[in-house]
């Protein structure tokens, strides 16, 4: 009984497999079972099919490795962005003299009191062809730097956690607005392109309060453009400006987003973070530069037990006195991975360093900028009009911002392969290799779990009608001899 129940078990794999051989749509698999071949053929198509799975599955692990260590792909948008859904960029402009000669005898009620008023500094603003009220656009800055004048900025309570700072000054407020005007908050966006819907800045600067004992011989402006929600750190990128000239600077957006489908990726493999992704203890706005600005306290706190006036900080942090200064110099060298092999590195505070992890946001903007300037006659100007006292002491600056051109080219990250892709990618090394499809797995799934028994069913019954026959045949002999 045990050995007819073998004989019948191998019967059934016999006749499943000579039956998949001759049916299944594999390419070469029917060449496996042919009685009509000899063994040393149907041993080459053995090897043939073992080479040509070899080779897929080869393929195959070259397509998931792609798709799996570098997922995602920066390519340009299928369409153009106009300047117009944009924010107008923020503008920082830092004099170089800083302070009033004539508040010298009288770091940062003092600093706001020697600074230069802003009123003093920047006489008229002119937004998209039109005077604009400065006092109602501009916010007064505290950078390292010094006191600074910022153009379209955020607010500080949109930046900043104020549960997280101190309380004894603010980094930014708006200047005194105008009784009966209403003070513009947020940022403004972009009106067009051209000299005519930018902005346009008048500076006066007094000749008698540029100290040339205290900047150098390089006087002017500083002006750095960054984003909205960017805190402008001037003195790690800037344009210089000098006295008497006008300027023009042509702005050219580099924006960069990420599609909704490389939002479900890691930040590993993305490269970037979002705002919810990353948070902050300072800002509540995460970019790049906002997290250079907080890694750099962080690391000045821990190194020089104080931070920079201008750095965030909480009420139980200490400014650092100016006898620090060397210490705050040697932070900077480190947090920006300048090599001085004169400086000793402590392996604590690259660590440190090292966990900042500063990436850019997926979402964030630069410019890209074309100045030219000319020398502004003022001193001809007022002469034609009669007017003699006036040009020797001061300089004036214009300042002209805008769009280059009324439309760009947004760059978006993307996945490179989705899953879609990455079956689609393998389902096309199949067929290649193997004309492999989705029914060809289905086919032996079918001969693997479905058709053994039907088989068995049909063998089993015709060994139980021959055994009917024989026992019928056997049964006349039988009784003949009885």
């Amino acid at each position: 009984m045990q050995t007819c129940r073998r004989r019948l078990r191998r019967s059934v794999r016999e006749e499943v497999f000579r039956e998949y051989c001759t049916n299944s749509s594999i390419h070469g698999v029917r060449y496996f079972d042919r009685d009509e071949r000899t063994t040393c053929e149907r041993f080459w198509w053995l090897v043939v099919f073992l080479l040509s799975m070899l080779g897929c599955g080869v393929m195959i692990y070259k397509t998931y490795m792609k798709w799996n260590q570098t997922p995602i792909i920066v390519t340009f948008s299928e369409k153009t962005t106009p300047v117009r859904d944009i924010y107008f960029p923020a503008i920082t402009i830092c004099p170089e003299t800083k302070y009033l000669n004539s508040t010298m005898d009288d770091v940062v009620g003092t600093l706001k009191n020697l600074s230069l008023s802003h009123h003093y500094t920047i006489q008229g603003c002119v937004y998209s062809n039109q005077f604009i009220l400065c006092d109602d656009h501009l916010a007064t800055t505290l950078t390292e730097e010094g006191l600074c004048y910022t153009f379209n900025m955020m607010p500080e309570e949109d930046i900043y956690r104020k549960s997280s700072l101190h309380t004894e000054y603010t980094y930014t407020e708006m200047w005194y607005p105008v009784p009966g005007h209403e003070t513009v908050t947020e940022p403004m966006y972009a009106r067009g392109a051209g000299l005519h819907a930018g902005l346009t800045l008048f500076l006066r600067q007094n000749k008698e309060d540029v100290d040339y004992m205290c900047t150098g011989f390089s006087q002017g402006y500083k002006l750095m453009i960054h984003d909205p929600g960017e805190y402008p750190q001037v003195s790690m990128r800037n344009m210089r400006l000098p006295f008497g000239h006008e300027i023009s600077i042509a702005l050219k957006p580099q924006m960069m987003i990420t599609s909704p489908s490389a939002a479900d990726y890691s930040w590993e493999k993305r490269q970037c973070f979002f705002n919810h992704e990353r948070h902050l203890r300072y800002f509540k706005i995460y970019n790049q530069e906002n997290c250079e600005l907080e890694c750099l306290t962080n690391v000045t706190q821990a190194m020089c037990g104080c931070v920079r006036f201008s750095m965030p900080r909480s009420n139980d942090t200490r400014v650092c006195p100016l006898s620090m200064f060397h210490c705050m110099y040697d932070v900077k060298w480190i947090v920006y991975d300048i090599d001085d092999p004169q400086r000793p590195v402590n392996e604590k505070i690259t660590a440190m360093v090292d966990r900042c992890n500063c990436l850019p946001a997926c979402s964030s903007i630069s410019y890209d900028v074309e100045t030219t300037q000319t020398t502004l006659d003022l001193e001809k100007f007022l002469r034609v009009n009669h007017e003699y006292d006036r040009s020797d002491k001061f300089f004036i600056t214009t300042i002209a911002i805008y769009f280059k051109e009324s439309y760009f080219i947004t760059s978006k990250r993307s996945e490179l392969y989705g899953w879609v892709d990455f079956l689609a990618n393998c389902g096309g090394l199949l067929g290649l290799f193997m004309g492999v499809s989705i029914l060809s797995l289905l086919e032996i799934c079918y001969f693997i779990t479905i058709r053994p028994f039907s088989v068995r069913s049909r063998i089993a019954s015709v060994e139980k009608r021959k055994s009917n026959e024989v026992q019928n045949a056997m049964l006349p002999v039988i009784t003949k001899r009885e």
